[in-house]
C-alpha cells in the first residue's frame, strides 16, 4: 500500500510492519487512499488530476512556451545594418543552422527599401498600426499554443508581405520597429513595463520601443506600465531565450542551449536563462537536476508564473507539499492571479483523496472555493471549470461534472474540457459522441485533442476513421514530435511497421527527444533490425541508466542481434547497478530458447538470500520441462525451510510452476500422439 513520507516529500511503499517507516529515511510515514478523482485509475490523485485534466496548471497563463511544436520559417539572406555589425558576427560566428544564425534586427534590401518609402516617421508608425488593425499583425496569447520559432525582423517583414503573419510576441514587433527606424536612420529604444511581469518566463513580458521624441510605439495595445529603458544586448538576450524555449518544446535540445549559450553573451547574470536551463533538464528527464536550476533562478529573481510551473512540476512527480509551497508563496504577493487560485484549487483537490471518508467533504468544497474564485477574477482561465468538474466527479456527481464541462466547450472553446469529456464518455462507451464532439471543434492543431479524437475513433473501432485524423494532423504540422510518434503507433497498430518507421525517421536527425528514439527503435526491433534499434536504445540509456524498461528493451536489441558479447556485457552492467535482476535477465535467454544459460543465472539467483520468488520459480519451471522435477522440489523445500515473509508466497510460486511445466509436457506428449504416423518409403502404407 502507499503511504506518504513527509520528509521526502515522495509516496513510497513501506516494508509491512505494525509502524509502517519509509525505506528511505526511516522516519513513520502516513498511509494514503489513492481512489480515482474520475475515469483514470492506477496512479496518485496528484498525477492524476494532472493528467486526466490535461492541465498545466502551473503554467496555465504561459503555457504554450512549454509546449509549442517545432516549425521551420524560410529565411532570406539579409544586409545587416553597418552599425550592428558586431551583434550580426557574433551570432554568425555561434555554430547553429542558418535559420538561427540571423540576429533578431537583421534586414533586407526589400524591408530597407520600404522603410526608406515612408513619407515620415509617423507612418511608419501608421503602418504597423494598421497592420494589427486588420488582423495581418495579430498578439500571440499567452494561452495560445506557438507553432513557429520568434523571428528576425526579415523574416517576419516577409510574412506580412505575403499576406498574414503568424501570431507575435511583443518583442518580435518591436524589434520590426527598430529594423524599419534604423534603416531610416531614426534611432530608437527599447522600453518595457516596469517591473517585468514574468522576467523568467517571458511569455506575458510587454515589449516596445520609444521614439526620439519620447513616443512609445506599441501597436499591440499592451499598455505600458511606467516604462523602462531596456538595452539592445538584454532584448537580444530575451528574443534568444524566446527561441531556446521553442527549441526545447521541439526535443531540439542542442539547438536550445545553443541560443541560451549565446543569449548569456549578451546577459551573462540574467536569471531567465538559468531558467530555461532548467526547463530543458526537466524536459529531458533530469527532474531533481532541472528543479534545482530553476529554483537557482528563482532565488535570483522571483516569478510568479516561473513558481507556478515549479508547482506543477512538483505535484506531478508527486511532492505535493513542495507545489504547495509555491503555490501558497505566490498567492502572497500576487493574490487576485487567476492561474495561482487554480493551481491551489487543484491542490486542494488532490488532497481530498488522501484524507478519510468523513474530511473529504470540507476539503473538496475548499477546492471549489479556490476555483470559482479564479474564474471570478477571470471567466475564461484556462483549467478551473475543468478542475470544478473532477470534484464533481470525486463527489459521484458524473450529471453535474458533464454539465459544467459541456458549458466550457460552448462558452468559451475550452480545449482542457473537451479532452476530459471525451474521456468520460469513452468510459462510458459514448466514443462516437465523444468522437463527433472533438471533430466539431475543428482544432486538428492541438496535440491533446488529437490524441483524444484518435483514442475515440480507435474504442469506437473506427479505425480507418483514427488513421485519417492523424494523417490530417501531421500533415499540418510535419515537424511535430508528437504527433509524429503518435501517427507512428497508429500505423504500427494497422500492421504498418515500415510506414511508421518511415514516419519518424526524418524528424530523427539533430533531435534528442526520448519518446522519439525509444518508439523507433522498438520499431527497428519490429522491423528485425536489431542493430539501429540498440543504437538508438543506447543514446537513450546512456542518459538513464537506471530505467528499468529501457535497460530491458535495449538487453532485448542485443539479443535479437544475436550478440551474446554485447549482450553479456550490458548484463553484467545491469546486475551491478541494480536496474536488473537475474530472474529478468534469465527471463529474456529462456524466451530465446537459451536454457542452459538461464539455468546458470537462475541457480546464481537460488544461492542468495533475496532470492525473489518469481526468479525460484522460473528455475523451478525450466527444472521440471527438463526432468529435473526432484530438483524443483529441493529447491522448493530449502527455501521454504529457511522462513521468511516470502515462504508462503515461495511454496505457491514454486508449486504453481512444478504444475504448469507438468501440464505442458503432458499437452506436448499428447499432441505427439495425435499426430498421423509419417509415409513409409515405397508409397503410402497400406
Amino acid at each position: 500500500m502507499e503511504h506518504f513520507c513527509a520528509s521526502c516529500d515522495a509516496m513510497v511503499e513501506p516494508e509491512d510492519a505494525a509502524v509502517p517507516r519509509c525505506p528511505r529515511c526511516q522516519r513513520r510515514v502516513d498511509s494514503v487512499d489513492s481512489a480515482s478523482v474520475g475515469p483514470a485509475s492506477g496512479r496518485s490523485s496528484v498525477a492524476r488530476l494532472a493528467a486526466s485534466a490535461a492541465l498545466v496548471v502551473a503554467a496555465a497563463g504561459a503555457a504554450w512556451w512549454w509546449t509549442a511544436p517545432p516549425a521551420e520559417l524560410p529565411v532570406a539572406s539579409p544586409a545587416i545594418q553597418a552599425g550592428d555589425q558586431a551583434v550580426a558576427t557574433r551570432f554568425a560566428a555561434a555554430g547553429m543552422d542558418e535559420a538561427r544564425s540571423i540576429w533578431p534586427g537583421a534586414t533586407d534590401a526589400a524591408l530597407e527599401a520600404a522603410a526608406r518609402a515612408f513619407p515620415d516617421t509617423a507612418a511608419v508608425v501608421a503602418h504597423l498600426s494598421a497592420l494589427v488593425a486588420d488582423g495581418r499583425l495579430r498578439p500571440a496569447s499567452a494561452r495560445e499554443r506557438r507553432d513557429h520559432p520568434m523571428r528576425p525582423a526579415v523574416v517576419l517583414w516577409a510574412e506580412l508581405q505575403a499576406g498574414r503573419a503568424a501570431p507575435v510576441h511583443g518583442l518580435e514587433v518591436a524589434w520590426l520597429a527598430r529594423a524599419l527606424f534604423t534603416a531610416r536612420g531614426a534611432p530608437v529604444a527599447f522600453v518595457a513595463s516596469s517591473p517585468m511581469r514574468t522576467p523568467l518566463i517571458l511569455a506575458h513580458s510587454r515589449v516596445a520601443v520609444r521614439l526620439e521624441d519620447g513616443t512609445i510605439l506599441d501597436p499591440l495595445g499592451q499598455g505600458m506600465e511606467t516604462p523602462a529603458t531596456v538595452a539592445d544586448s538584454m532584448a537580444v538576450a530575451w528574443w534568444l531565450i524566446l527561441r531556446a524555449h521553442h527549441s526545447r518544446a521541439g526535443a531540439k535540445h542542442k539547438e536550445a542551449h545553443a541560443e541560451l549559450d549565446l543569449a548569456a553573451t549578451f546577459a551573462a547574470d540574467l536569471p531567465g536563462i538559468l531558467f530555461a536551463r532548467g526547463v530543458s533538464e526537466l524536459d529531458q528527464g533530469m527532474i531533481d537536476k532541472g528543479i534545482a536550476t530553476c529554483e537557482a533562478a528563482l532565488a535570483q529573481q522571483d516569478d510568479a508564473f516561473a513558481r507556478l510551473f515549479l508547482a506543477d512540476v512538483y505535484a506531478t512527480n508527486q511532492r505535493p507539499f513542495k507545489a504547495w509551497e509555491q503555490v501558497e508563496q505566490v498567492l502572497k504577493t500576487h493574490p487576485e492571479l487567476p492561474e495561482a487560485w487554480v493551481s491551489k484549487g487543484m491542490l486542494d483537490g488532490s488532497r481530498a483523496q488522501t484524507l478519510p471518508d468523513d474530511q473529504k467533504g470540507p476539503q473538496l468544497e475548499k477546492a471549489a472555493a479556490a476555483l470559482t474564485k479564479a474564474i471570478e477574477l477571470d471567466p475564461t482561465i484556462p483549467g478551473a471549470r475543468v478542475g470544478l468538474a473532477q470534484l464533481a466527479l470525486a463527489r459521484s456527481d458524473q450529471p453535474e461534472a458533464e454539465r459544467i464541462l459541456n458549458e466550457a466547450i460552448e462558452k468559451y472553446t475550452d480545449l482542457q474540457a473537451a479532452v476530459v469529456l471525451s474521456a468520460l464518455w469513452a468510459h462510458d462507451e459514448k466514443s462516437i459522441d465523444a468522437a463527433e464532439m472533438l471533430t466539431k471543434l475543428g482544432r486538428l492543431d492541438d496535440e491533446q485533442v488529437v490524441e483524444a479524437l484518435v483514442s475515440a475513433w480507435h474504442t469506437a473501432g473506427k479505425e480507418e476513421k483514427a488513421l485519417e485524423v492523424i494523417e490530417q494532423a501531421a500533415a499540418l504540422a510535419p515537424t511535430n514530435v508528437t504527433l509524429a510518434i503518435l501517427k507512428a503507433n497508429v500505423l504500427r497498430a494497422h500492421g504498418r511497421v515500415k510506414d511508421a518507421t518511415a514516419a519518424l525517421q526524418p524528424l530523427l536527425a539533430g533531435s534528442q527527444n526520448d519518446d522519439l528514439r525509444l518508439t523507433l527503435g522498438s520499431l527497428y526491433l519490429s522491423d528485425k533490425q536489431p542493430r539501429k534499434a540498440i543504437e538508438l536504445l543506447e543514446s537513450v540509456r546512456s542518459h538513464r541508466k537506471d530505467d528499468k524498461q529501457i535497460a530491458a528493451m535495449t538487453l532485448s536489441a542485443w539479443l535479437s542481434a544475436e550478440d551474446m558479447t554485447g549482450f553479456r556485457t550490458l548484463a553484467a552492467e545491469l546486475l551491478e547497478l541494480g536496474v536488473l535482476r537475474r530472474g529478468d535477465i534469465a527471463g529474456m535467454l529462456a524466451q530465446q530458447g537459451r536454457a542452459d544459460e538461464a539455468v546458470e543465472l537462475l541457480e546464481q539467483a537460488a544461492a542468495l538470500p533475496d532470492v525473489e520468488p518469481s526468479e525460484a520459480g522460473l528455475l523451478a519451471l525450466i527444472w521440471t520441462a527438463a526432468g529435473r522435477k526432484e530438483d524443483a522440489i529441493a529447491l522448493r523445500d530449502r527455501l521454504v525451510a529457511g522462513g521468511g515473509k516470502h515462504a508462503e508466497h515461495m511454496k505457491l510460486t514454486i508449486d504453481g510452476a512444478i504444475a504448469a511445466a507438468e501440464q505442458e509436457l503432458q499437452e506436448t506428449e499428447r499432441a505427439e500422439q495425435d499426430q498421423p504416423a509419417p509415409p513409409q518409403p515405397g508409397g503410402p502404407a497400406r
